[in-house]
């Protein structure tokens, strides 16, 4: 009676230990899968990182390029503003001294013939304007009126090459800002699509960073023994 007692209790434990053991493997059997999917995750994670660094480096330089370009584009608008403020001036000036300017003019003297293209321009059109019976005059009169004004015609002449010089300086000068704000602009083009695409990675890698919360979720360990 005591030895089957015996047998019966090291045969009941030794059906406990083995439901235990089998318990504990049913209820984590996905273990080594789920371990795999965490290190997964953990890559997913650490590039998630890098990318977030890489995203706020490239606002940073989008908005340095930004705030280059629109301060080119202000010194564009100066430059434009000084040419037209410029150009009211010259217009005044040749409304003072009309009949020097169209002495000169009308006499080919080097002061007019050394313009640029474009200075010359401003001066024809503004000599042109309701001067037609006074450009007559100054080609009848012509190099005379300035025999008997030279300080005039000389002043007029000083004033017409130095407006030739300082328009042709400042036009120089807007080109290449105007080239150095294009090239700012592409820059600026070039940042604004880096920014899109590293949005874009970091919208992927969260969506999968997701799954894989879940999937991790869905092996974990599982029963009243884990």
């Amino acid at each position: 009676m005591t030895l089957t007692r015996a047998i019966t209790v090291y045969f009941i434990k030794g059906v406990l230990a083995a439901g235990l053991i089998l318990g504990l493997a049913a209820c984590d059997q996905h273990k080594a899968e789920r371990e795999q999917a965490q290190t997964e995750l953990n890559q997913q994670q650490s590039e998630h990182s890098h990318v977030q660094r890489q995203l706020e480096q490239a606002h940073a330089d989008l908005a340095q390029t930004e705030h280059a370009h629109a301060e080119q584009q202000e010194r564009v608008s100066a430059l434009k503003s000084e040419q037209v403020q410029r150009s009211a001036r010259l217009t005044e000036y040749l409304g003072v001294h009309k009949a020097a300017a169209l002495a000169l003019a009308a006499s080919g003297a080097g002061a007019i013939t050394a313009l640029d293209d474009e200075t010359r321009q401003s001066v024809d059109r503004e000599l042109g304007q309701g001067a037609s019976g006074m450009a007559v005059m100054a080609g009848i009169v012509g190099a005379g009126y300035c025999i008997f004004n030279m300080g005039e015609c000389a002043e007029v002449g000083s004033y017409l090459a130095s407006y030739s010089m300082e328009r042709s300086a400042n036009h120089e000068h807007l080109q290449q800002v105007q080239a150095l704000s294009q090239q700012l602009a592409q820059s600026r083009a070039g940042h604004q699509e880096t920014v899109q695409t590293l949005v874009q990675r970091l919208d992927t890698s969260r969506a999968a960073m997701s799954d894989g919360e879940s999937r991790i979720a869905q092996l974990r360990c599982k029963g009243p023994l884990c």
